[in-house]
């Protein structure tokens, strides 16, 4: 009689156990050299990602708090400019009516002056006119009768 024996993928006999403890020493040695550092490779690569992302959202936290100091600074700036502004021009405006108050006490001091030489010159013309007609007249009167007056 003899003993057929049929050859498949997968035999059992006595070698299963040599093949089972090769798989497992080899599977150890995979797991120390080829797996534990990937994962810790994936796993430092994570734990970089986190504190890089919260690093990320913190500063976007940051510069969105400093854009809204920022525009507070601004609107600030705005309205000490509009109050300074306004100061300035009350300031000029002020400024104008003085002047203006100066301009038209000189001009009317000016004015006195002009009429107060016009009234002497007038007056001293006057005289002036007086004599002249007086010897025009006694002018005439000697060419018309001709002979003078007696004042």
């Amino acid at each position: 009689m003899e003993f057929v024996t049929i050859e498949g993928l997968i035999t059992i006999n006595a070698t299963i156990i040599a093949q089972l403890v090769h798989f497992f020493i080899l599977l150890f040695i995979m797991n120390r050299l080829m797996f534990r550092p990937i994962l810790k490779i994936i796993q430092d690569r994570e734990v970089y990602s986190k504190n890089k992302i919260q690093e990320i959202k913190d500063i976007c936290t940051k510069t969105e708090q400093l854009k809204l100091d920022i525009i507070a600074k601004e609107n600030d700036a705005r309205k000490e400019a509009s109050v300074k502004r306004s100061l300035i021009i009350d300031e000029g405006i002020s400024e104008k009516e003085t002047l203006l108050k100066k301009s038209r006490s000189s001009v009317e001091v000016i004015k006195d002056k002009a009429d107060q030489d016009a009234e002497s010159e007038i007056i001293s013309l006057k005289s002036h006119i007086k004599d002249e007609v007086s010897s025009l007249s006694e002018e005439i009167m000697i060419k018309v009768i001709g002979r003078r007056a007696m004042v």
